[in-house]
């Protein structure tokens, strides 16, 4: 009703009210939607769909017949008579039209109507509302004491459904118990009553049943739904394991790229060392071509002419241009005005170039016994000490390696 009204749509807004009224007076029999009742009706018949009108027309005449007039009876007491009743309740008093005397004309009205615009339905006898329509004739010619029209009506309550036939079976022994003197020795009474009684178990049989189903289909559908519920909790599951490998995974590679890249710059910087050692161990005025030239020299057993000499000199001035100078200011303070001879400035230069004793004395055309004799006593006029020829080799390339480090 209220979406309906949001709409603006009056017809299916008075239909939503009929059908509304009509399971308050079939279930809860609720005085309260008489009005709504009568009201849907009204609207819709006026509004010119009476196929939706007529629908209201069963549980408000049902109600009137079966329940309301003991009611109304007692409210138009309290009230002060009929007159005063009207007066004062506006939204019942359409109503009182179906009392008393005017009763069988109202309802006549109202089941010309009905069967105006139901008798499609009417014609097959097991349609809803031929079901309905008979059980409300049949209430209706009871409250007028019309016996053979009610049990005709009622008797017409035959349809395969259990309930139905319960309904009618105890329609037809409420009429004989309401006039008793139609069955006298009770036999009518006591046949409707054991039918009443059988369809009544199978009623409780069949919902039996219907609840069995029902609650066999609930119970399919809990499962059907534990199981998907299921199946999504292992999908989750398996995402969140997925996710879990993938970013252990991403993780274990970042680690293994930085690892590797830790070790590319830590060899790095190891060849940067060895090769800054490889540099400070290996004067470069062994990588010249005078030194390997002299190298050669001794290899071949032959001997450096004048200007190899001088060309060594001059390489190792280059290279370790305060060498000679402070060796001569070594050789003055143990020597005083003396300065170092050819062949000393000879063998000075082959350890520079890290010639051996054998090299040496190809080299000078000595003997190897006279090239050690040199460098001892060279070592002696330098220092002041006594030492051996390998004391010499070390002092000289200690020299040539501090001169190197200071260019």
């Amino acid at each position: 009703m209220r979406l309906a009204q949001q709409a603006g749509d009056t017809l299916l807004y008075y239909r939503c009210m009929g059908q509304e009224a009509n399971v308050a007076l079939t279930v809860n029999a609720d005085v309260q939607f008489l009005p709504t009742a009568y009201q849907a009706f009204s609207e819709l018949w006026q509004r010119g769909r009476k196929d939706w009108a007529v629908d209201a027309f069963v549980p408000y005449m049902s109600y009137l017949l079966n329940y309301d007039r003991k009611y109304l009876e007692g409210l138009i007491n309290c009230a002060g008579g009929k007159e005063a009743f009207f007066n004062g309740r506006k939204d019942v008093g359409p109503f009182l039209e179906m009392q008393d005397a005017n009763l069988p004309d109202s309802m006549k009205l109202w089941m010309q109507r009905y069967e105006q615009y139901t008798h499609e339905d009417l014609e097959h006898v097991g349609s809803y509302a031929a079901i309905q329509y008979w059980e409300l004739l049949g209430d209706y010619h009871l409250r007028l004491g019309d016996f053979d029209s009610a049990h005709y009506y009622y008797s017409r309550l035959d349809h395969p459904w259990n309930y139905v036939r319960f309904y009618g079976y105890r329609r037809l022994l409420d009429l004989y118990q309401k006039f008793p003197d139609r069955d006298p020795d009770y036999s009518q009474r006591n046949y409707y009553t054991d039918h009443a009684v059988t369809y009544y178990f199978a009623v409780k049989k069949d919902r039996f049943l219907e609840n069995e189903d029902e609650y066999r289909q609930r119970n399919v559908l809990i499962n059907h739904e534990l199981e998907l519920e299921h199946e999504r909790t292992l999908i989750a599951y398996g995402l969140l394991l997925l996710m879990g490998i993938s970013c252990f995974a991403a993780y274990h590679l970042y680690k293994l790229r930085r690892e590797h890249r830790e070790t590319l710059e830590q060899n790095r910087e190891y060849a940067d060392i060895l090769h800054s050692l490889k540099q400070q161990a290996q004067p470069d005025i062994l990588g010249t071509d005078i030194a390997r030239h002299f190298h050669n020299l001794s290899a071949q057993d032959s001997h450096p002419t004048a200007e190899d000499w001088q060309a060594l000199r001059n390489e190792i001035d280059r290279q370790h241009p305060q060498l000679f100078a402070t060796l001569q200011q070594q050789y003055a303070e143990h020597q005083p005005d003396q300065t170092l001879t050819e062949q000393e400035r000879h063998v000075v230069g082959l350890i520079a170039i890290r010639c051996s004793p054998l090299q040496m004395s190809v080299l000078l055309v000595c003997t190897k016994s006279n090239v050690s004799n040199l460098r001892r006593r060279l070592y002696q006029k330098l220092t002041g000490h006594d030492g051996s020829g390998s004391d010499l080799d070390q002092h000289i390339i200690k020299m040539c390696e501090e001169s190197r480090v200071r260019s």
